[in-house]
């Protein structure tokens, strides 16, 4: 435990500035070959920017996954440990040896808690709205195709294809089919808009959603929500926002729940 002081005290002059050249020389070659000091300076950094807003960092990730992590740490007992932390920070530097070695076991666990929350509070919540599509969009809610008859060959190799990700494919044989069938025009629609989605044509997506939205099909309005989607793939935020509201505005349109709550995300 000695030497984990010592290195303590090295990491805290390096930190401060307090080593000479030749100090500050040795310690920047070791810290090139010591994995283990590395993660104590690692650690350091982590603490100090705990306490340095400047320092804070915005969460690029998926914003769900952020969500999950932050309501495991908004807890009294996290509470609790950031005023300690405070309390630390500003003792630090009148503090023995012994207090710190205490201190730092728990700070080490609970570092990680407090800097996600610190980046949830600065995560900009309407803003990344690439983040919400990934939050969002869920093609395992489309319709399985189930037509009966001539076309059913048909239908079922335009399903694989999209399994499959041959979304060019899927627009082709979309196309044969809306020429040739009445059945499952809805879904087929929904399909062939999805795949223009993913190769990134989107007006022919809109086009596509806005035929099913138009269409005399019982599940005419699936449209409105793969339309939303639409335009917060496009991050056009006013666009998506005023289809969410048409169908947060009739609650047995698909996805209203879902709608309702975006909305919320995005106003």
């Amino acid at each position: 435990m000695e030497k984990d002081e010592q290195e303590y005290r090295n990491i805290e002059r390096y930190f401060n500035n307090e080593l000479t050249k030749e100090e500050l020389l040795a310690f920047e070659a070791r810290l090139k070959t010591s994995s283990s000091l590395r993660e104590w300076v690692d650690l350091y950094r982590d603490l100090d920017l705990i306490n340095s807003e400047e320092g804070w960092i915005h969460f690029k990730g998926e914003l769900s996954i952020l969500k999950k992590e932050i309501a495991q740490f908004q807890s009294t007992e996290t509470k609790e440990f950031s005023e300690k932390l405070k309390t630390w920070r500003q003792r630090q530097k009148e503090d023995s040896p012994q207090i710190r070695r205490y201190w730092l076991r728990p700070l080490i666990t609970s570092a990680a808690a407090i800097l996600l929350i610190a980046a949830f509070l600065l995560y900009p919540k309407n803003d990344d709205l690439p983040s919400l599509y990934d939050q969002y969009n869920n093609w395992d809610d489309l319709p399985s195709l189930t037509v009966k008859g001539a076309n059913e060959d048909a239908v079922i190799a335009l399903e694989r294809s999209f399994k499959a990700k041959d979304y060019q494919e899927v627009i082709q044989r979309a196309e044969v089919l809306l020429k040739t069938s009445n059945n499952a025009t809805s879904q087929v629609l929904l399909y062939q808009g999805v795949s223009y989605m993913e190769m990134a044509s989107y007006d022919k997506a809109i086009a596509a959603f806005d035929a099913l939205i138009l269409s005399n099909a019982i599940d005419f309005h699936k449209g409105y929500w793969y339309k939303s989607l639409v335009f917060l793939k496009q991050e056009q935020k006013e666009n998506c926002i005023q289809v969410l509201e048409v169908i947060a505005a009739n609650p047995t349109y698909f996805k209203h729940q879902e709608a309702t709550h975006l909305l919320k995300e995005l106003k």
